[in-house]
């Protein structure tokens, strides 16, 4: 019976290890880097001089849909109350809200998404408004006795989406396991190729003295 040459096996294992290390190496490297604000309209710092009825932002990549309750985009005027006049729209990679414009003058923009790796993403910017305004809704005097009510009610209101959002943000952070995950796996390969480098060169040695004894065996009989 014969046997195929150890030193061949050995070699084609070496290699396949080095590979799986690797790869392994590889999977371990930080994940990409999280999606960006890629254009916004109006751009940051811009003074617009029309009509605005909308503000828009685009991102690098499509923001993840199951995360919606965590996407949000304000628009506040210089005196701090809100513009907007509806929800955000996701359409792809873009964001948009209704706005109705009543003061010129400097207005930020407040957004947040969910990142396409699963990690929340947020910014602010600013845009001077010199366009023409929307009159202002004539408000109805309102009892002294009620607005204590609902000067009580608005915090509550605006604190139920910030509940939610931190909740939505934490679910995606166990994607910070898998690098940990894959480098260990690397790590323990790296370790077993010394052992398995040193057990192929006993056995080479071991069989050229399984060799070399028949031939010094003859020698002594003649």
């Amino acid at each position: 019976m014969t046997f195929p040459p150890l030193r061949n096996h050995m070699t084609a294992l070496l290699v396949m290890l080095a590979l799986a290390a690797g790869l392994a190496v590889l999977d371990a490297r930080p994940a990409a880097a999280h999606d960006a604000l890629a254009r916004a309209v109006p751009a940051a710092d811009e003074t617009v001089t029309t009509e605005l009825s909308s503000v828009t932002l685009t991102f690098s990549e499509t923001p993840l849909a199951e995360f919606a309750n965590a996407i949000a985009l304000n628009v506040t005027d210089p005196s701090g109350a809100s513009v907007t006049t509806g929800a955000p729209v996701a359409d792809g990679t873009t964001l948009s809200v209704p706005v109705e414009v009543t003061e010129a003058g400097l207005h930020t923009v407040t957004w947040q998404s969910v990142s396409s790796d699963g990690h929340t993403i947020s910014g602010t910017y600013t845009f001077t408004y010199a366009g023409p305004v929307a009159a202002a809704a004539p408000t109805t005097p309102v009892p002294a006795a009620s607005t204590p009510a609902a000067s009580a009610s608005a915090p509550a209101e605006e604190e139920a989406p910030t509940s939610a959002a931190t909740h939505s943000a934490t679910e995606p952070a166990s994607s910070d396991l898998i690098p940990w995950i894959a480098g260990a796996t690397a790590l323990a390969v790296l370790m077993l190729i010394p052992v398995i480098v040193i057990l192929a060169l006993r056995a080479r040695r071991r069989k050229k003295a399984e060799t070399a004894d028949p031939a010094e065996t003859a020698g002594t009989e003649e």
